[in-house]
């Protein structure tokens, strides 16, 4: 007959006799195995909500808390209406994409220069202003003849935002009106585009007559109307319209529609060979 497990181990009752014998004649035993299994337990648990609240913690500095992240308006500053406006300052410093200070005050006949210390090309642009592209070390100049405010941005950044104040009288030399000209209307006139505004503003020309419009500043432009529409004009190009009937036309800048003009039509008309002869200093 096969052995059994019991027949293998004989003494394997009194081992069993023996080790309860001893559970019950030592209670501490009992309690310091209890206690152990619950100290296990317990840093288990713990370790578990360390490792969970360490995730949150890792995740948090990722997202750096409610409202974390870049704050554009600290990084490009406040809006120069909310900024404290600075008077007798002819330098503006462009840094970190801001201009410093951006809100200042000056008087006519006064030249601001703005002055890259960034990494990135900029510029200072506005209605009556531009500097044109300035390169990282580079800086622009802007000299202003009349009085007024004019906020100014870089066609780069459209963030970056400034402005400058003018006080004072008029330095711009007075131009006769078209009505006070004892001078016929010109066949042929020019009208020069710079500062984002067109040189003159208001112009008259005779019916037949063309006008032709120079971009002589650092900003590509547009001649936009329901009467003509122009290829965009980087700076030294030019566009020309024949006006064949009087009337009064009106017409933008494609790209900056704060630009605006209008041409005045009218009949007769000095041939420009004339013109020139009476006017030989004229271009």
């Amino acid at each position: 007959m096969a052995a059994t497990g019991d027949d293998l181990n004989p003494n394997r009752d009194a081992l069993e006799l023996s080790t309860e014998s001893f559970n019950r004649t030592n209670p501490t035993r009992r309690r310091i195995l209890g206690g152990a299994a619950a100290l296990i337990a317990a840093g288990i648990g713990a370790g578990s909500g360390v490792l969970a609240h360490g995730g949150d913690d890792d995740e948090d500095e990722d997202q750096s808390g409610p409202g974390g992240g870049h704050d554009d308006e600290d990084h490009h500053g406040q809006p120069p209406e909310q900024s404290t406006q600075v008077a007798d300052v002819t330098t503006v410093r462009i840094v970190d994409e801001r201009f410093e200070p951006n809100n200042i005050l000056i008087e006519t006949g006064q030249t601001v220069t703005w002055e890259n210390q960034d990494d990135d090309q900029h510029t200072a642009s506005g209605r009556g202003m531009d500097t044109g592209i300035i390169n990282p070390g580079d800086s622009g100049t802007v000299t202003f003849l009349e009085p007024g405010e004019f906020n100014y941005s870089c066609n780069f950044h459209p963030e970056m935002l400034g402005l400058v104040t003018v006080t004072g009288e008029s330095k711009a030399t007075p131009q006769a009106s078209p009505e006070a000209s004892p001078v016929a209307a010109a066949m042929e006139l020019a009208i020069k585009i710079i500062d984002f505004a067109f040189d003159p503003e208001k112009a008259t020309v005779a019916v037949g007559g063309t006008v032709t419009w120079n971009n002589a500043g650092k900003t590509p432009h547009t001649i936009y109307a329901d009467w003509a529409k122009s290829d965009i004009l980087n700076p030294g190009d030019t566009f020309s319209h024949v006006f064949a009937k009087a009337g009064t036309f009106e017409y933008q800048c494609g790209l900056h529609p704060a630009m605006v003009g209008t041409i005045q039509v009218v009949e007769g008309g000095t041939p420009s060979s004339e013109l020139s002869r009476a006017t030989p200093d004229s271009p």
